[in-house]
C-alpha cells in the first residue's frame, strides 16, 4: 500500500557540480549530470521495489524543470 510519495531531485549545474537529494536533503554530489541522475533514479526504483512509497525523480537547475516518474510495477 502506497503512503506518501518520497521525491529525488537532481539539482546544480555543469560548473558546480550536481546534488542528488531526498526529500530536499542532500545524499550525494557528482561533477556529472548522467552520474547523478543515474545514481536518484537507482536508488528510487529500489525504493518503489519495496512498494511502501511512491517515488519520484526530477531533475531541475536555474532555467529548466524536467520531471519524470519512473513506472511502477
Amino acid at each position: 500500500m502506497v503512503t506518501n510519495r518520497i521525491e529525488y531531485c537532481v539539482a546544480g549545474s555543469r560548473r558546480n557540480g550536481w546534488k542528488v537529494l531526498r526529500q530536499n536533503r542532500q545524499l550525494a554530489h557528482r561533477r556529472d549530470m548522467f552520474d547523478a541522475v543515474a545514481l536518484a533514479t537507482h536508488i528510487a526504483e529500489r525504493e518503489a521495489r519495496t512498494g511502501r512509497s511512491a517515488v519520484k525523480v526530477t531533475l531541475a537547475d536555474k532555467h529548466q524543470f524536467i520531471e519524470a516518474e519512473p513506472s511502477l510495477r
